[in-house]
């Protein structure tokens, strides 16, 4: 009985693992169910970015070459489907280039991602994902938020993260990719929010695959993302099922 419980939960964590590339879909299973409910009713925008490579015509030359420290000409908009198309993803300082698979920072980096979120009345809620390979520890990349134009910081009050893999479609060999996700309530913000800016550095020689961004008018009782513990304790009951998770990506 226990070893198929097992095998179920593992099920159930793949096939969430494994929808949308390798971007985890928001909300996650591990959320509670009033969280995740109040989330998926609320009025929300999204934007995505994936093939941030050298594939792609309209950021090819991106921070010129090795080390990658050119400026970038423009930011780049959000492109995957379903986007709402109010997000900005741009390099603000350090080294950062377009390189055969990934954005790749030879360096120390620092980047941001922005949104005008101009559908929604107020935003209470924003998640924002990162996958990338890292080259630090998880929990030295840090997240903060500004909003309105001003210079708040305001670090996330929930962050997890997950693993993942896809196959690199220069060779087909594996590359192994981090999920780090990050959420902030701002729901007794007094101002209606209106933009925001995130703002975030990555270690030197970290690549940049994908991001995922998320604003809610949803007010929550907790996180909709899942502790990290949570996180390590599904990978746990994963490896003994005997599953693998593989994520599609266009490199």
């Amino acid at each position: 009985m226990m070893t198929t419980n097992l095998l179920k939960l593992a099920s159930a964590l793949i096939a969430i693992s494994s929808s949308a590339h390798a971007i985890n879909s928001i909300p996650t299973s591990a959320g509670t169910p009033s969280d995740i409910s109040a989330f998926n009713s609320a009025d929300s925008e999204y934007e995505g970015w994936e093939n941030l490579n050298s594939t792609n015509t309209d950021i090819a030359g991106y921070g010129g070459s090795y080390p990658g420290y050119a400026a970038w000409p423009d930011a780049i908009d959000s492109n995957t489907s379903g986007s709402t198309g109010n997000g900005a993803y741009s390099k603000t300082a350090g080294a950062g280039y377009v390189g055969n698979t990934s954005i790749y920072s030879s360096d120390t980096g620092s980047f941001s991602i922005s949104s005008s979120v101009d559908s929604l009345d107020d935003v209470n809620t924003v998640i924002f994902q990162f996958d990338a390979g890292l080259q630090d520890d998880w929990t030295n990349y840090v997240a903060t938020l500004s909003y309105n134009g001003g210079s708040q910081s305001l670090t996330a009050d929930y962050t997890a993260l997950t693993n993942g893999s896809f196959t690199n479609e220069f060779g087909g060999e594996t590359i192994y990719s981090s999920n780090i996700l990050f959420q902030w309530d701002l729901s007794s913000i007094g101002d209606t929010i209106s933009e925001y800016v995130i703002s975030y550095d990555v270690a030197a020689h970290t690549q940049t695959y994908a991001l995922q961004l998320d604003s809610s008018e949803a007010i929550l009782a907790g996180s909709v993302i899942p502790e990290a513990s949570n996180f390590a304790l599904l990978a746990g009951i994963a490896a003994i099922a005997g599953c693998v998770t593989r994520r599609r990506r266009i490199q």
